[in-house]
């Protein structure tokens, strides 16, 4: 009777650890799909909040004098991570900011150097041989990226745009997503 009992016990433990990996099975792809779209929107209002500071620095710069509509347009540019400015073409290179550490020859890169550096023309900031090529900044390129400033006379309102699509800041389409992301600043032109 006692062995009759041990075997049952044993019966009803694998039974339970079959309907354990069975719940398991059933919950994994819900729960997956719930962490990727929390990281998903995780890295969108990341690059949200990074393409603002951008947009508020140029703007702040122009507003103050230190840059003209271009330079803000260029820092704006600049500012974005490294993953809405790569490229989606095959022939274009990596990345879509240009040189690296000023070097003609630098074709830019992750390491020291990268967007902020340089253009790869030799003074470190100018239209160079790297990937971004020349035209990208103003209204955007091929890419879909749009930085604008709108500089003012004094007391008027300086405003910087910028906006690109979601789909340059999101990695995987599991959640509902906005076509574009787009911030804009305003702030009034000091003497």
């Amino acid at each position: 009777m006692l062995r009759c009992l041990v075997m049952e016990m044993k019966h009803l433990a694998a039974a339970r650890r079959g309907a354990a990996a069975f719940e398991f099975a059933l919950i994994l792809p819900i729960f997956l799909m719930m962490l990727c779209g929390t990281l998903q929107y995780g890295v969108l209002f990341y690059t949200w909040n990074v393409a603002l500071n951008g947009a508020r620095n140029a703007a702040r710069a122009v507003a103050v004098g230190r840059a003209d509509a271009a330079a803000g347009e260029t820092m704006m540019r600049n500012a974005l991570p490294p993953w809405v400015l790569a490229s989606s073409g095959g022939d274009e290179g990596d990345r879509d900011c240009g040189g690296g550490n000023g070097d003609p020859a630098d074709t830019g890169g992750y390491g020291p150097g990268g967007c902020g550096a340089g253009n790869g023309n030799g003074n470190g900031n100018g239209n160079g041989n790297g990937n971004a090529g020349g035209g990208n900044a103003g209204g955007g390129g091929g890419d879909g990226i749009t930085a604008e400033v709108t500089d003012a006379v004094v007391g008027g309102e300086v405003v910087a745009r910028l906006s690109f699509p979601s789909s340059r800041a999101t990695f995987l389409p599991l959640a509902p997503m906005p076509s574009t992301v787009s911030v804009v600043v305003r702030m009034v032109k000091e003497a």
